[in-house]
């Protein structure tokens, strides 16, 4: 009787592994770090890789106009962001796409 139960408890460990890598791989979060330099702003993705890039282009004269362009990690300009209302006394800036812009 322990032979056939002993044989039985040995086959179980020996599977045992199999079980736990068979499961798929878990996705990796959709979190991403945002690393600040003087120019830009680099993005990266939860593997560590630059996902995007953005930097402020600066209007000279100041028209109280900001324009962000982002990129991606090749450094490929995906679309600009202009807010209009970018003016030092305001704490909340909100930037949209505008129509027409690249």
């Amino acid at each position: 009787m322990k032979i056939p139960s002993a044989f039985t408890f040995i086959a179980l460990l020996l599977f045992f592994p199999f079980v736990i890598y068979a499961r798929p791989k878990i996705a990796l979060p959709n979190n991403y770090i945002m690393k600040s330099k003087d120019d830009h702003s680099e993005i990266f993705s939860a593997d560590g890789k630059v996902a995007y890039q953005y930097g402020l282009e600066l209007d000279a004269p100041s028209t109280g106009e900001t324009r962000i362009t982002l990129k991606d990690g090749s450094t490929k300009k995906l679309f600009n962001l202009v807010a209009d209302h970018d003016f030092c006394e305001n704490h909340k800036t909100t930037f949209t796409q505008r129509k027409g812009l690249s």
